[in-house]
C-alpha cells in the first residue's frame, strides 16, 4: 500500500466503511502517507464524523457524496 501512495499522483479513498462492522485502520494510514507525500486526496465519505475529523480533514484536497462525483472532479481536475 505504501508503494502504491508513492506512485500515484493523486488518490482517491473510500471513507464510507468508517463505523461499519469493520475498523477502518488502511485507509487513514494511507491518508497520512499522502500528506507527507504531499499527494492530493480526493475522498468521498457519507459520514459527517469522517468530513470533520480533523485528522481526516488535514489529509483530504475534495471531499464528495459519492463515487461518481469524485470520478467527475478527478477527470475535471486531475486529468488533463
Amino acid at each position: 500500500d505504501w508503494q502504491d501512495v508513492r506512485r500515484a499522483d493523486v488518490l482517491l479513498a473510500n471513507l464510507y466503511d468508517y463505523g461499519g462492522s469493520r475498523p477502518m485502520v488502511g485507509t487513514p494510514m494511507e491518508l497520512a502517507w499522502a500528506w507527507e507525500a504531499h499527494k492530493p486526496v480526493v475522498a468521498f465519505a457519507a459520514s459527517p464524523l469522517m468530513v470533520a475529523h480533523p485528522f481526516i480533514r488535514e489529509c483530504v484536497a475534495h471531499y464528495c457524496a459519492d463515487l461518481d462525483e469524485a470520478i467527475d472532479l478527478l477527470v475535471r481536475h486531475y486529468l488533463k
